[in-house]
């Protein structure tokens, strides 16, 4: 398919029948999409969901892939509150429980992470009595099923990285606009809190302390 698309959109480009080449372009297009998301998935995996969290002090992130007849048909993102400070097991269980109660279906299959390897009947239990049919969750520990569950682990942990990286950028913002403010008032200090910083002696040297 991928071929016969190539040559047709080569051919109407040379024709210069440029909408049918672009027409060819996006199947084309969509096509390697396709495969590329059952690559991802992998030839061992029908339909399940794919969980993993980040922990990281008072912040969390949960990645989910959702994989649709053998093709990684979505992946979410969940930015979470830890203010507890609790293990990557304990938000793992929490989420799931937030998650599927709001979900429009469950998959007979959720593969999780070893973090709640001690949690998985229970789990089980409470899954398939919100789907009214047996859940399987299942800490995958070789093939596919595990290759994807690693990839859903390292995104959680890039893009608690990422949010990290926004949140000190926003908080130097706030920090370098009160600094410009004091040396434009031709302030000597200023004292101000902001978000659990304390800012002082702004017109010398900026002192930040946690």
């Amino acid at each position: 398919i991928e071929r016969d698309l190539e040559r047709k959109m080569s051919d109407a480009a040379q024709r210069e029948a440029f909408e049918a080449a672009a027409v060819y372009r996006d199947r084309l297009e969509a096509v390697r999409s396709l495969m590329q998301r059952r690559s991802v998935a992998g030839e061992s995996l029908d339909t399940a969901d794919v969980i993993a969290v980040a922990v990281e002090e008072t912040t969390a992130n949960a990645q989910v892939f959702q994989v649709r007849d053998g093709v990684l048909a979505e992946r979410q993102s969940f930015y979470m509150a830890n203010e507890a400070e609790r293990d990557e097991g304990e938000v793992t269980e929490e989420f799931i429980a937030q998650y599927y109660s709001a979900a429009h279906s469950i998959p007979r299959l959720i593969i999780v992470g070893p973090a709640v390897r001690d949690r998985v009947e229970l789990l089980e239990e409470a899954l398939a009595t919100r789907r009214g049919g047996p859940v399987e969750v299942r800490v995958a520990e070789r093939g596919d099923k595990r290759r994807l569950r690693e990839l859903a682990a390292r995104n959680a942990k890039l893009a608690l990285g990422q949010d990290k990286l926004r949140r000190e950028r926003r908080r130097q913002q706030r920090v370098d606009a009160v600094a410009a403010l004091a040396d434009v008032l031709g302030l000597e200090t200023l004292p101000i809190r902001i978000e659990g910083f304390d800012i002082s002696n702004l017109g010398g040297e900026h002192t930040v302390a946690s």
